[in-house]
């Protein structure tokens, strides 16, 4: 498993049916597919199958991360790649701050647009990006989530991009995509803006049978929360709580799932801290009430269906530690 280029991230799968789980390896100069072989080692098919990353426009592109999925239900997993913006050492631009040398912004760069491949069942794959529809939209993609939103086993993608509008793509039955962000409500955040979107899951975190969306950002931008309303999405950001708790901190990663299995579902006297530190315990304020409804308190305590109920809750990997949000668990545990 010998690795190359500079990863970005990674993605996990049996590809080819095998039985045996195959990693994808999304990165800045180059990208990896290594097959399983099932005797504890890994070979290097990148080329092989096609998916080295490169656009017959803009070169090796970008890539941050990736996602499997069957988008034509033909029992094959296909390769989703959501590429970043157009940056190369060679034409690297000098960007100050207080007359000193900095990282640029990723205002100060050009955007892609992300990667389909089609598996096409022999170890290859086939670039359909132009044809499907998804090349047509260019953003600065971070990260990438999937979920069957008409209950007819069709996926749609949510692609996530920074400082830059989300991408929703639709699923037309067809093998094309139609992006429909701005349509469904989830372009832009509650205030009407982009926001530095790191990452997100596709899940459905209030037990209603519709997967709800869930992004993590930079500090002060919030984490936004998009809730499934079966025609539509709805940011719910401020009223579940999760714009007052997100808003100190930075993240990445996103995940919403039941981390507890407890199955409690009414409201606590006691808090449970967001990060892995143990904390005291304090008293649950009235406002948390509120989460037995769906949504979440000011403070850390609050009320939870999860476990036996099925509900989920939100969490995201912060530069802090592990953090909340998430949706609140009626046990006197701490972290």
């Amino acid at each position: 498993m010998q690795g190359k280029g500079y990863g970005m991230g990674v993605s996990v799968a049996d590809y080819d049916n095998d039985g045996f789980e195959d990693i994808y390896l999304p990165g800045v100069n180059y990208n990896q597919l290594l097959h399983n072989n099932g005797d504890g080692t890994f070979t290097d098919v990148t080329e092989k199958a096609g998916l080295t990353g490169i656009d017959k426009k803009f070169g090796k592109t970008w890539a941050i991360s990736a996602g499997w999925f069957d988008y034509d239900n033909d029992g094959l997993l296909d390769l989703l790649v959501v590429n970043y913006v157009r940056w190369s050492v060679e034409t690297e631009r000098p960007c100050t701050t207080n007359n000193f040398r900095a990282y640029c912004s990723p205002d100060a760069y050009q955007g892609l647009p992300d990667m389909l491949y089609h598996n096409n069942g022999d170890g290859t794959f086939t670039d359909v990006s132009e044809k499907s529809g998804i090349a047509k939209h260019v953003g600065k993609g971070m990260g990438v989530a999937f979920a069957d939103t008409t209950a007819t086993v069709t996926w749609t993608c949510s692609c996530l991009t920074t400082r830059f509008r989300n991408f929703l793509f639709h699923n037309e039955h067809n093998g094309t995509f139609t992006e429909t962000g701005i349509l469904n409500g989830i372009a832009y955040n509650e205030n009407g803006k982009s926001i530095a979107g790191m990452g997100c899951d596709f899940k459905d975190v209030d037990n209603d049978g519709r997967p709800d969306i869930f992004v993590t950002g930079m500090v002060g931008d919030t984490w936004p929360l998009f809730r499934n309303r079966g025609r539509d999405f709805q940011d719910i950001t401020s009223s579940s709580g999760i714009a007052r708790a997100s808003a100190p901190y930075t993240a990445w990663g996103a995940g919403i799932f039941d981390f507890d299995n407890d199955g409690w579902r009414t409201c606590s006297r006691r808090a449970r801290p967001f990060s892995t530190t143990p904390r005291r315990s304090r008293t649950c304020r009235p406002s948390c009430r509120t989460a037995c409804s769906g949504t979440w308190g000011e403070e850390v305590c609050g009320c939870l269906g999860a476990g036996g109920s099925g509900v989920p809750g939100c969490a995201a990997a912060s530069r802090r530690g592990f953090r909340g949000p998430e949706q609140r668990t009626g046990r006197s545990t701490s972290w």
